[in-house]
């Protein structure tokens, strides 16, 4: 490792002032036949000056990792640091995968796009809900038309998504105003929410089947179908 140019200058100017000395004492001896002349008996600090820097410089090199060019950039390293943090990206068939996801809970359930079933759900998909089965993009769309009728301005957020291979887990929040029947019971004109997951199973670009689950209980007491569970709800005497 170079020493500092500072340095360098102050080893120069100090090595300068002692030849200056030297050739003092010379002339001093010429003309006393000898004598030593103060300026040769004074201390050289510039010889212990270089030494230090020379025992700087051996340091610097034995430490020193290298060059720019033999080792990672500090720009390197924290880009390094960052990829082991974030997620390995997706394969191009789960990227695929993902973007079936999200049309199937926002333009077909967000939107009521029925058409959308026929374009990525198999004729033959299953969807395991609470309490039966459902089959194909009318079976899907059968169950889209029922919620929107109940909760017309509902939408189907995803909150939370994770895709392995063919299979799509999804942590999704129903969020809509009661202005509709829903199974029986009557509107309230209230804000309902409903949270649910949903495991997708993909081949070729089609649902195939699905696992939902939700809040089924929850749903009911926010329509006054169920007693409430919160600390609303006193018991009678």
């Amino acid at each position: 490792m170079p020493p500092h140019p500072d340095t360098e200058n102050a080893v120069s100017n100090l090595r300068r002032q002692d030849l200056l000395a030297t050739a003092e004492h010379e002339r001093h001896a010429a003309a006393t036949g000898g004598a030593p002349s103060p300026a040769a008996t004074a201390p050289r600090p510039w010889v212990f000056v270089a030494s230090a820097v020379a025992a700087l410089a051996f340091i610097g090199l034995a430490v020193a990792p290298g060059p720019l060019s033999a080792r990672e950039s500090p720009e390197l390293v924290v880009a390094s640091a960052q990829e082991q943090l974030e997620p390995a990206a997706y394969s191009e068939e789960e990227s695929a995968n993902l973007e079936i996801a999200h049309r199937f809970f926002e333009e077909l359930h967000g939107e009521g796009d029925l058409a959308v079933a026929e374009e990525i759900v198999a004729p033959d998909a299953l969807f395991h809900i609470p309490g039966g089965e459902l089959s194909g993009p009318a079976g899907i769309g059968g169950l889209v038309t029922l919620l929107r009728t109940a909760f017309p301005d509902a939408t189907f957020p995803i909150e939370d998504v994770a895709v392995d291979g063919d299979t799509v887990a999804v942590r999704w929040t129903m969020r809509g105003t009661s202005e509709g029947e829903f199974q029986g019971i009557p509107p309230t004109g209230e804000a309902v929410e409903l949270r649910g997951t949903a495991f997708l199973s993909i081949e070729d670009g089609l649902i195939v089947e699905d696992w939902v689950t939700y809040d089924q209980l929850g749903l009911l007491q926010q329509l006054g179908a169920m007693p409430g569970a919160g600390p609303e709800a006193t018991p009678e005497p």
